[in-house]
């Protein structure tokens, strides 16, 4: 949380959702709320528990356009807001945005490559993906190249996205609607660190050139062959 406090474009509220948790999460969060520059929401939810559900607990409660996603052990680097929020400023026709991260461990170390560089698709690819609006979606169905703990969105897809999808992740869900209906944009630049632990549910592990060779091939990737 401290990230947020740290940002060159602080953001307008920070709406946080509380899924049963059993630590100090409240006290915690009521010394952040005191000495933070702008509004913090602290709701219980009541609805449906697991991640997804949280999720989109705290995105109900949120009240502005842009709407940012913050995964609990992650760490937003402090032009994270500015970025983001400019690149849906300079295009109106952008409904939802990811950038790239910098892996790092448990204790913040950073292992020496992005998020990116771990699954080792060739920049064209992504330069490709980004051209509004030919291939888009297929590219983005076919590769999944994208990050969601990155994501932020317009509160207009609110119709088209809620409620969040029970068979598939939140993030992932979000992009890809957003994508079928008009254009998602993407930033190189890293502007997280993407914590990695054993217990995660989504992993940034440097995969092998075979294992992405092997991937790229079964899913017929003739965009991204280098």
């Amino acid at each position: 949380m401290e990230s947020y406090r740290n940002q060159t474009r602080f953001p307008d509220e920070v709406v946080i959702s509380d899924d049963h948790s059993s630590d100090d999460t409240d006290a915690i969060v009521e010394a952040f709320a005191r000495r933070a520059p702008f509004c913090v929401q602290y709701i219980k939810n009541q609805g449906t528990p697991g991640i997804a559900g949280n999720f989109e607990n705290a995105v109900r409660h949120c009240s502005h356009e842009i709407i940012l996603f913050s995964d609990h052990d992650d760490v937003w680097l402090p032009a994270h807001i500015e970025h983001l929020a400019g690149l849906f400023e300079a295009n109106q026709q952008v409904l939802a945005a990811s950038s790239n991260s910098f892996i790092v461990d448990e204790q913040l170390c950073h292992k020496g490559y992005t998020l990116e560089q771990s699954v080792r698709y060739p920049r064209r690819l992504y330069e490709a993906v980004m051209r509004f609006p030919k291939n888009q979606l297929e590219l983005i169905v076919r590769y999944r190249i994208l990050a969601g703990h990155g994501l932020a969105f317009r509160r207009s897809l609110f119709p088209l996205i809620l409620p969040f999808s029970d068979i598939c992740i939140h993030d992932w869900w979000v992009y890809l609607l957003a994508a079928s209906v008009v254009s998602v944009g993407y930033i190189s630049e890293p502007l997280t660190l993407y914590r990695t632990h054993s217990s995660q549910t989504m992993g940034g592990a440097m995969q092998s050139m075979a294992a992405t060779a092997a991937g790229l091939a079964a899913r017929g990737g003739d965009e991204a062959r280098s």
